[in-house]
């Protein structure tokens, strides 16, 4: 009985991982039970004690001992297996190491999920700030070369005016206005300069993060490999 009630188990707790043993186990409970013969009676079962560890009631197991039943009567087009709230073979479940096992296989797997899914926000978090930065870069390259332009150019009409002993009023207003436009424009390239260290230390902090995650990823994997 050992034998049929840990293939029972199983079915009532892994019930994809069991499907390719299901015929076996079959023919394991015929010849056990004598069902093989062509007058065998179906093995009657009911729900004994249940470990509350597993956070499944009585009522619960029943309805899942049931369905496990069905599987295997209409695999083989006759009754094998019956509830009966009185039989005296039980189903039991007891929370041994095998369950404890099981449930932090599920939490590493769960974990390396979780850390998947964070790795992939990272990524688009990355994405998004390199394409951003590359903008204010360019646009940064192309406002330090005006500057630069119009400043060598205001440069020169000074020194133009000042060799001439002074410039006209009208040239003089008009070299006022050149330099403040010289003015706000090196303003303008001092927020894209910050700005643009400010993308840097955001995009590095991202990237710290996503090798923390991949390092964190990868120590879990080999968890994983090594216990189970």
């Amino acid at each position: 009985m050992a034998s049929l009630f840990s293939l029972w188990g199983i079915i009532l707790t892994n019930k994809e991982q069991v499907k390719p043993l299901a015929q076996e186990a079959r023919i394991v409970i015929q010849k056990k039970l004598g069902l093989d013969q062509p007058c065998g009676k179906p093995l009657e079962y009911s729900i004994g004690n249940v470990d509350s560890k597993f956070g499944v009631s009585q009522v619960e197991l029943e309805k899942l001992a049931n369905e496990a039943a069905d599987v295997w009567n209409k695999a083989e087009g006759k009754t094998l297996l019956a509830y009966n709230p009185e039989a005296s073979f039980k189903i039991n479940l007891v929370y041994d190491s095998r369950q404890e096992q099981s449930e932090a296989a599920g939490q590493l797997t769960e974990s390396l999920q979780n850390l998947e899914a964070v790795d992939g926000t990272l990524k688009n978090q990355y994405d998004s700030l390199s394409a951003v930065y590359k903008q204010k870069v360019d646009a940064y390259a192309r406002d330090s070369a005006k500057y630069k332009k119009d400043s060598k150019k205001y440069s020169e009409e000074v020194a133009y005016w000042n060799a001439k002993g002074g410039a006209p009023e009208d040239e003089y207003d008009a070299l006022k206005k050149e330099k403040k436009t010289l003015e706000e424009e090196y303003q303008k390239i001092k927020e894209e300069s910050d700005e643009i260290n400010r993308l840097a230390n955001q995009t590095n902090s991202v990237v710290k993060k996503e090798n923390q995650t991949v390092a964190n990823y990868n120590s879990t994997v080999e968890t994983y490999t090594n216990q189970y």
